[in-house]
């Protein structure tokens, strides 16, 4: 069950330990990262050494940067919540982001170089045919995958060493 050790690691850390293992999950995996996410990942990483309201500017600014489909930035949003005393299930939430959205990395292709952009909602009154599409029943129910352990444990086996290691005080970021 390594997606459950995952989670497990990632509450059962103290917040600093834990956002160290999303960075440095992260870190693993640096060469596939977009700019944004890598800048995300860096100020992450600045925040750990010294925590200061300026780190919490710079982790706001770079935040809206990114599109949050990479482990940088899910390390940097854990450090944002934790410099702001956010719920320490939030902060947990995302660290494990960071170190699943790294694994996924490791066996994955490289991310785009620019994050994709947010999709604007629709401000005005939706129109007829809009209407119609929210009220046609979406009937396809797509297939539950079936979850190969053998497969994720050996994907996420070194993030989950990292996460052991830190744990133990064998590797630190401060």
């Amino acid at each position: 069950m390594p997606v459950d050790s995952v989670n497990f690691l990632a509450h059962g850390l103290p917040e600093k330990d834990g956002i160290c293992w999303a960075s440095q999950g992260s870190r693993l995996v640096a060469p596939k990262l977009s700019g944004p996410e890598m800048d995300a990942l860096k100020l992450s990483e600045s925040w750990l050494r010294s925590p200061s309201g300026d780190m919490r500017a710079s982790l706001e600014g770079a935040l809206k940067n990114v599109d949050f489909t990479g482990p940088g930035s899910w390390s940097a949003q854990a450090s944002l919540w934790s410099a702001t005393a956010q719920s320490p299930a939030l902060i947990a939430a995302a660290i494990a982001g960071a170190i699943l959205l790294a694994a996924g990395l490791s066996i994955g292709p490289a991310m785009p170089p620019v994050p994709q952009p947010k999709l604007p909602l629709p401000m005005g009154p939706l129109s007829p045919e809009m209407l119609l599409q929210l009220q046609t029943p979406q009937l396809a129910v797509p297939a539950v995958p079936v979850m190969d352990q053998a497969k994720l444990v050996k994907m996420l086996s070194p993030f989950l060493n990292l996460g052991k290691n830190v744990a133990r005080g064998s590797v630190t970021c401060c």
